[in-house]
């Protein structure tokens, strides 16, 4: 130990002891609250399939396609041949899957689902891959006019294509 002005530095090691014995647990802490209410069912659905392509851009929806809307007649969605209209505020489920093949270049295609102005999702084709199956699914509160559409994004010099792309849309109900 050395004197300075008062103050002591004190300088040796303490040896580390044998482990003890667990000690008991401790209280239980105080219930929080109740945290918001999960879906609790599904309210409507539609399922749809695309035409096959290999042109940049927008995927149609196939004509005559076997679609599935769920309940019969209801309003909750709406769709043109490139388009699906969410005509309801709400909680949704995206599934998307099919497959994106390419021949020709390493360009890196995609496709996209975009609902409203954000990508929900993107599948890409990287350099090292000729074809590419796909399923995704996606979770997204989504405002009503929230419009949802299928694109393939690829270099002009591509080969790239969509073949069997389907997307299954899912309202759920929020509540107790």
């Amino acid at each position: 130990m050395e004197n300075n002005s008062s103050n002591y530095v004190l300088d040796f090691v303490i040896p580390r002891g044998e482990k003890g014995n667990t000690g008991p647990t401790g209280p239980q802490g105080d219930v929080g609250s109740q945290g918001a209410t999960g879906p609790t069912m599904v309210k409507a659905i539609l399922s749809l399939d695309y035409n096959n392509s290999s042109s940049a851009g927008i995927l149609s929806i196939k004509e005559g396609s076997n679609k599935v809307l769920l309940p019969n007649n209801s309003n909750y969605f709406s769709y043109t041949t490139d388009a699906i209209t969410l005509n309801e505020s709400g909680f949704y489920e995206f599934s998307v899957y099919g497959s994106l093949t390419e021949t020709t270049t390493q360009e890196g295609a995609k496709v996209i689902v975009k609902v409203g102005e954000s990508n929900l999702v993107s599948i890409v084709l990287d350099a090292e891959q000729r074809e590419l199956y796909f399923s995704r699914t996606m979770f997204k509160q989504c405002q009503t006019t929230d419009k949802v559409i299928i694109s393939l994004d690829k270099a002009s010099t591509s080969s790239a294509s969509t073949n069997n792309v389907y997307l299954i849309i899912k309202q759920f109900s929020i509540g107790n």
